[in-house]
């Protein structure tokens, strides 16, 4: 503990920036992925209000379930894509697609592409499976896919269509919606998310700062007055203080060899030489002479 304070305090203001980066930047991220769930929380919400609206308006005649079952008849299939286009553009909807269980599409708004089989990917099997699956997908990815340009980035949802009779799953709505307007509203919310989160952070930081610094100076303190030893002022024993033990007053030469493990040899300065023994020969040697 004691090699650890001493490294951040030669290394304090390194190490206040590492605290900074290991509070800011996790809460940053947490809340750019928490924004981006909403986004598509969103998008999916609109792809099963969509479902339910397809459902309301086909009910008078048929269900949605058969209505999809019969789009090689051409009337049902005009039918059907009049009441899709009436959406196109409703809340950010740029295309929908169905498909059957088997992967073959049974309606899109091209329809040179209705009859063709498409390899199922993982997001067309979860949907089969009762999932509603979404994703974000920009310009580079949807091209590759799809071999065509967009000018957007896009919000991909592969949306069940549950069967009323029997619970089934014959059918898979995939709809892309314009991911533009939710990535504009969740970058502003990011910039108000990410001013507050510094200024909080800031406070958490400057509080432990203050903390900390308040703990130097009071270790400062303590080492102050530890260096502080009470000695008698006539024999000149060490007054030693220690919790659960009596107190003792002991010689210099044993406070020491047992503070620091020294020992001591003995001598005799000048000046008690002259004191003590001023008659002897030794006394009346000078300093230095040989």
């Amino acid at each position: 503990m004691h090699h650890s304070s001493r490294f951040i305090d030669r290394h304090f203001w390194v190490a206040v920036c590492i605290i900074f980066v290991v509070l800011f930047v996790p809460m940053m991220f947490r809340e750019w992925l928490s924004l981006r769930s909403e986004g598509l929380s969103n998008v999916e919400w609109y792809t099963s209000s969509l479902t339910s609206q397809l459902r309301r308006d086909l009910e008078s005649r048929h269900s949605l379930i058969d209505t999809l079952s019969q789009l090689d008849n051409r009337e049902r299939f005009v039918e059907f894509d009049l009441h899709v286009i009436q959406k196109i553009g409703h809340l950010g909807l740029f295309k929908v697609r169905i498909y059957d269980s088997s992967g073959t599409m049974v309606y899109d708004v091209e329809e040179d592409l209705v009859g063709r089989t498409f390899p199922k990917n993982s997001s067309m099997k979860m949907a089969l499976d009762g999932e509603v699956v979404s994703r974000i997908i920009d310009r580079n990815e949807y091209f590759e896919e799809y071999g065509q340009e967009i000018n957007v980035d896009m919000a991909e949802v592969y949306m069940p269509i549950v069967s009323e009779s029997d619970g089934s799953i014959p059918y898979v709505l995939e709809a892309y919606y314009d991911y533009s307007p939710i990535t504009s509203r969740t970058h502003r919310f990011l910039i108000k998310s990410t001013l507050s989160l510094l200024i909080t952070t800031l406070v958490v930081l400057a509080l432990l700062i203050y903390l900390y610094r308040g703990r130097q100076r009071l270790g400062r303190k303590l080492e102050a007055l530890e260096a502080i030893l009470p000695i008698c002022m006539y024999c000149k024993k060490i007054h030693l203080e220690k919790t659960g033990e009596p107190d003792q007053w002991v010689e210099i030469e044993a406070y020491f060899a047992r503070q620091e493990d020294l020992s001591f040899s003995h001598g005799i300065c000048q000046d008690c030489l002259q004191k003590h023994h001023s008659g002897s020969k030794a006394a009346q040697k000078i300093p230095g002479d040989k």
